[in-house]
């Protein structure tokens, strides 16, 4: 109960207000406003998570999540009395990739401690009963989101758990995933579960799923031999993996630790391994998988956006790769070009995973562009992201590429779903109990014709990794946002129409940010703080705190 103040009124805690954008084209303010929407509407307590259909937090589990944390940490400081979480959208639960997407795009600016329940709450008891971070379809990518909430809290009792994750991730997968030989990581791309992320040599044999993760199931004679069991090496898992070596190192130092030369050594020989097999000369890009098999020169958005942000390319590369990428009407695909086994007479008909827009892919390759000079491809991301939101007011998981409307496009198989999951699933489109009866299952994932065991996929509703793509191309791209361990720094990009932008209430450690941009393109005239001249918010800043900054020639 609230306590009455002097002047007898019963209070309770100031509300937190949510931030803010305005911008010169209405539409970039109005899609941020249903980013913050869908956002808030995938936060839910521990009952909450303990009641979803789709991957469900049970409280037991929690339970042994969190003594685990506190025995890393020593007290029980770092676990909230109150646990929150951030899932992954209307039909979703939280998964490591989720996650990860989550925090490193910016999500700790509105749900700070939904976004830490949920780091806590992906990550994997090993079978020597210690945590650790990293899966099948997100790599070292947790310690990429571990570190961005670090920089954005810092939180120190939560590094001090991050670090000891990571190294065990390291532990584990460099053991059963890593191949000496090449240097490079065993297992699927990031994000690319479907079966249509993969060429024609990668299906054949599977029947009935549409799941990648099942082919070592086929094929146990081709198999690796420990591990997941995929002997496929991907572009995006490789260049996760080497900055998680240099964050490793960057936790440590910041936690006043012995830095563990090893960490920046794999780094560097991971890099140097990408270079070697993953670089088209001829092209001017990044292959997508090297293999036993042929491996496939299919363009991957994360993966050559990866190799720019994390410095894999180089200058020279990664301005041939902005230029060789090829963007489709509404953005970057997922990969590209389509595959003939999905590819119709219209050029309409697209892979699920295959060709498909995934706000994910589009954040960071938006990100990527808008550092490098390229205020071209960021708007091409940005405006359409932002158009998308406003015309169906949410974000979806996935798009059309040609028509931009919400597509799960095609896929053989149906769904991994099972259980109350698929109940749930099915009542939310069709209405009634939601029996996975086969009448049900046709409607929902309709066969295409002429395409045998291919059907049409569902694009789920509500996605979180969407709407905190776009809070990235905001807050990172237009803004230009950067974290670091001693504060916060500015490099905006302002394409032609944006002019001015403005955020409101913006959250930084212990102050609220207010940031003015005046003037268009991407060199920076004249930065104040608090009206006088300054390019930083140094982490010790407190209170409100005004960023004016002039753009120009």
């Amino acid at each position: 109960m609230n306590k009455p103040t002097p002047d007898g009124l019963a209070r309770g805690p100031a509300t937190r207000l949510q931030p803010f954008v305005t911008a010169g084209d209405p539409n970039i303010s109005r899609a941020f406003r249903i980013a913050v929407g869908d956002i808030a509407s995938n936060v839910t307590p521990l009952e909450g998570a303990a009641s979803l259909t789709a991957a469900p937090l049970s409280k037991k589990r929690w339970e042994t999540l969190s003594a685990k944390v506190v025995e890393i940490y020593g007290t029980r400081d770092v676990i909230p009395d109150h646990p929150s979480f951030l899932i992954a959208g209307l039909d979703y639960g939280m998964y490591q990739f989720d996650t990860m997407m989550h925090a490193w795009d910016g999500a700790s600016f509105l749900a700070t401690d939904a976004v830490k329940g949920a780091l806590f709450a992906t990550l994997v008891m090993s079978e020597n009963g210690h945590v650790r971070s990293g899966d099948f379809i997100t790599g070292f990518g947790w310690t990429v989101g571990a570190w961005s909430y670090y920089l954005h809290m810092g939180d120190r009792a939560f590094l001090k758990v991050a670090l000891a994750a990571t190294l065990a991730a390291f532990e584990h997968y460099e053991r059963v995933e890593f191949d000496p030989q090449l240097n490079l990581f065993r297992g699927p791309a990031i994000l690319c579960d479907g079966i249509s992320s993969y060429p024609d040599f990668w299906v054949k044999g599977l029947t009935g799923t549409g799941h990648i993760i099942k082919w070592p199931d086929f094929h146990p004679s081709k198999k690796a031999v420990v591990g997941l069991g995929l002997p496929m090496h991907a572009l995006s898992t490789q260049c996760i993996n080497c900055q998680a070596y240099l964050i490793a190192a960057r936790m440590q130092r910041e936690l006043g630790l012995p830095v563990d030369p090893s960490l920046e050594e794999k780094a560097a020989r991971l890099k140097a391994a990408i270079n070697e097999h993953f670089w088209r000369e001829d092209a001017g890009l990044y292959r997508y998988l090297v293999d036993p098999f042929g491996g496939s020169d299919q363009q991957e958005g994360f993966g050559n956006a990866f190799a720019i942000l994390f410095g894999i390319a180089s200058p020279e590369q990664t301005k041939r790769v902005l230029a060789a990428m090829h963007v489709t009407p509404h953005g970057i695909p997922i990969n590209w070009p389509v595959y003939p086994r999905y590819a119709s007479p219209d050029g309409m008909t697209y892979g699920n995973h295959n060709a498909t827009l995934w706000p994910p892919v589009s954040g960071v390759w938006a990100q990527a562009a808008a550092q490098n000079g390229r205020l071209d491809l960021f708007a091409l991301e940005l405006k359409p992201l932002a158009d998308r939101a406003c015309r169906d007011n949410q974000f979806a998981e996935v798009y059309h590429p040609v028509t931009g409307q919400i597509y799960g496009g095609i896929q053989e198989g149906m769904t991994g779903r099972k259980g109350a999951g698929m109940r749930a699933f099915i009542a939310a489109r069709l209405g009634g109990d939601g029996e996975p009866a086969p009448e049900n299952l046709s409607k929902l994932f309709p066969p295409v014709a002429g395409k045998e065991g291919i059907n049409v996929w569902q694009a789920c509703g509500r996605n979180t990794f969407s709407a905190t793509a776009y809070l990235r191309m905001v807050l990172h791209g237009l803004c230009g946002i950067r974290l670091d361990t001693d504060g916060l720094s500015f490099s905006p990009s302002v394409p032609k129409g944006m002019s001015p932008v403005a955020v409101y209430d913006l959250p930084y450690r212990q102050a609220v940010l207010e940031i003015q941009i005046r003037g268009e393109g991407q060199t920076i005239r004249k930065i104040t703080v608090n009206g006088r001249e300054h390019r930083t918010i140094p982490v010790s800043a407190t209170g409100r705190q005004v960023i004016v900054i002039e753009m120009g020639s």
